[in-house]
């Protein structure tokens, strides 16, 4: 079975926030101050780290 923690969604100002766990954020190597792409596909959310320039 995937893992699939349980979130809640909430209001920061005029937008909404996830909290991703810190395991998630290791799993995919990401980084405090990385930039992420975000989109709708099939009624999914789509969270992929930009891609970094060299």
């Amino acid at each position: 079975m995937p893992f699939e923690p349980k979130v809640k969604l909430r209001k920061v100002g005029n937008s909404f926030t996830v909290t991703i766990p810190a395991e998630m954020i290791e799993d995919l190597s990401w980084q405090e101050g990385d930039f992420l792409r975000i989109g709708l596909e099939d009624e999914k959310l789509i969270v992929r780290r930009e891609r970094k320039s060299k």
